[in-house]
């Protein structure tokens, strides 16, 4: 199944939301895709575990429509807004017994 928030959103919007829950200072930065392209293989030659791969940004040129009806029908799957989905996650992170250090101190 392909399951999706409650509204669609933009890459941008996304990360925003992600560093504000997280409490993540990143700055965003826009680079054209060849460039990106070449800075992710160049990272795959010299890095076991890559931060970004070729994968990675072939798939943010993608913009799949995500339908999650099937899933709301077969599963009861219900959507819900990002905020509130990261939210989640992230109190989820902070009160798991298995935190992992990603999580420590974000309180």
């Amino acid at each position: 199944y392909m399951a999706g928030g409650a509204t669609e959103v933009t890459l941008n919007h996304f990360m925003g939301e992600l560093s504000r829950t997280f409490k993540l200072k990143r700055i965003p930065v826009h680079l054209p895709l060849w460039l990106a392209m070449m800075i992710a293989h160049c990272s795959s030659l010299i890095m076991g575990n890559p931060p970004i791969t070729t994968d990675n940004v072939r798939g943010v040129r993608e913009c799949p429509l995500v339908d999650h009806q099937s899933a709301v029908q077969d599963l009861g799957y219900e959507p819900m807004e990002l905020t509130e989905g990261l939210d989640k996650t992230r109190h989820c992170m902070i009160t798991s017994p298995t935190q992992g250090n990603s999580a420590q101190g974000r309180k």
